[in-house]
C-alpha cells in the first residue's frame, strides 16, 4: 500500500475496561473518497513511555484521536509527545451506530481499504455483531479505535502541509 504525501493522516486509541490499547492509522485519499487503514497495534502494558514511542513511529505529527473516557490517558501520552487531538470524541451508541454504517458502506463499496498484512483487523472486523441491535462499543477494540479516527477524521493533516509549513532559508557557502 503506497500512501501518498498528500493524503490526509490521523491515528486512534481505543482504551477497554482493562486498560488495554488499541491503535490504528488511516490515510485519506479525498480525491477518491477512500480511507486507507494502514496499520493498527495493541499495547498490553501501562508503561507509556513504551505506548508513546509505539503511537509515534510512524510519525509524530500525525494526530491521534481519542474518547472522552480516556481523558487520563490521553494526557499522561500528550506529556509524552504524542500529538492528541485538543478534543476527544463524545461516543455515544447513536454515533457509534452511524459510524460504524459508514464503515461498513465505505468497506462494501471499497472506499474503505484495510492492509492485507492486518489480518486480525479484518477478522474483528468480519465478526463483529450487533448485540441486542446495538452497537457494542467495547467488545470489538478495532473497529471502536476505527471510529474515533473517522470521528475526527477533520483533525487529520497531510505530511506536504506540514513540509510547506517548515521555513526554507537558501543555503549559502560560509567563507
Amino acid at each position: 500500500m503506497n500512501i501518498e504525501e498528500t493524503w490526509k493522516r490521523i491515528a486512534a486509541i481505543h482504551v477497554d475496561q482493562s486498560g488495554r490499547i488499541t491503535a490504528v492509522w488511516m490515510a485519506h485519499d479525498k480525491q477518491a473518497d477512500t480511507i486507507y487503514l494502514y496499520n493498527a497495534a495493541e499495547f498490553e502494558t501501562q508503561d507509556f513511555p513504551i505506548i508513546a514511542e509505539g503511537l509515534t513511529a510512524l510519525g509524530r505529527w500525525i494526530p491521534i484521536a481519542w474518547e472522552h473516557k480516556a481523558k487520563e490517558i490521553a494526557d499522561k501520552l500528550l506529556d509524552r509527545g504524542c500529538n492528541m487531538t485538543a478534543e476527544p470524541t463524545k461516543e455515544t451508541e447513536e454515533l457509534a451506530d452511524v459510524l460504524s454504517r459508514e464503515i461498513n458502506t465505505r468497506i462494501k463499496t471499497d472506499r474503505f481499504v484495510i492492509n492485507s498484512r492486518l489480518q486480525q483487523v479484518k477478522t474483528e472486523v468480519g465478526t463483529a455483531r450487533r448485540v441486542d441491535g446495538k452497537v457494542p462499543l467495547d467488545a470489538h477494540p478495532y473497529l471502536s479505535a476505527m471510529r474515533h479516527a473517522i470521528a475526527m477524521l477533520s483533525w487529520s493533516r497531510s505530511l506536504r502541509k506540514k513540509k510547506r509549513a517548515q521555513k526554507k532559508y537558501q543555503e549559502v557557502a560560509i567563507v
